[in-house]
């Protein structure tokens, strides 16, 4: 299972999605209305194709910042 953190109270995750006849992951979040978004940052979190490549990123961008990790649901 990949970690999720909270940052600027959203929990970001690793997901897949298709693009262009291509599975890519990314981090995503659930903003305020309900639509789940993707976090691009140019340099820190971007489009990966691997899951542990995305995670990776993720984790990164978590010590960095000091984020913490999201409870389980």
């Amino acid at each position: 299972m990949t970690r999720r953190y909270i940052y600027r109270d959203h929990v970001l995750y690793v997901k897949s999605f298709t693009s262009v006849n291509t599975v890519n992951y990314g981090v995503f979040f659930v903003d305020r209305k309900g639509y789940e978004r993707i976090l691009y940052i140019s340099g820190e979190l971007s489009i990966r194709h691997t899951m542990e490549d995305a995670q990776r990123d993720l984790d990164a961008f978590a010590e960095k910042r000091g984020l913490r990790e999201a409870k389980a649901a």
